[in-house]
């Protein structure tokens, strides 16, 4: 009898698997064949699933990016004002701080491959609508500018946190944001 596979399922394994390799070894220190001398399977499996490296890099910043963060943010945002919003975004990153800080690693990676197009395909998932549009939403803020420098500052804390020999404190950071960016927010009407 043939075995039953779960071709979506393996996929999502082999991208989780992958995600924690090249996060530790670094995108370019790995190639298809190690991956998949690592992850005990054949490299041919690899292939059917994924077309190239490349290939494998989209489905993972895919995977961790944007679905993700759709898993953590409902289609309805429960988040009724900006202070309310900042609350459940430091919420957010404090629980995911691991798995920002492994993105982060592999965005390094992005900006030192020569031909851009790690790059490319980490800007396209991170720089997305679908994440300009979770924080507006959950921040009550329109401007995308303003958005943009709150993405980046999330990002700056966590790699601070990483490699800091000082520990940034998320309620200390939640006070900054809350003062420096409530004059952005829109007041949301009662009814």
């Amino acid at each position: 009898m043939p075995k039953i596979v779960d071709h979506d399922e393996y996929r999502r394994k082999i991208i989780d698997a992958s995600f924690e390799i090249i996060a530790k070894r670094g995108y370019a220190a790995v190639s298809m064949r190690d991956l998949a001398r690592t992850l005990r399977i054949s490299t041919g499996t690899l292939y059917y699933y994924f077309p190239n490296k490349l290939g494998l890099f989209e489905a993972i910043l895919r995977k961790y990016g944007v679905d993700d963060m759709k898993k953590q943010a409902p289609d309805n945002i429960n988040s009724p004002s900006f202070e309310d919003g900042v609350e459940l975004l430091i919420e957010g990153m404090k629980k995911q701080e691991a798995l920002w800080a492994k993105l982060l690693l592999v965005q390094v990676d992005a900006y030192r491959e020569p031909e851009g197009k790690l790059l490319s395909a980490f800007n396209t998932v991170f720089t997305s609508e679908n994440t300009r549009d979770y924080l507006s939403n959950l921040l009550h803020i329109k401007n995308t500018d303003v958005l943009d420098t709150i993405r980046a500052l999330m990002l700056g804390l966590i790699i601070q946190r990483v490699i800091g020999k000082r520990k940034v404190d998320w309620q200390v950071q939640k006070s900054v944001i809350l003062e420096t960016f409530a004059v952005h927010a829109s007041v949301r009407s009662g009814g």
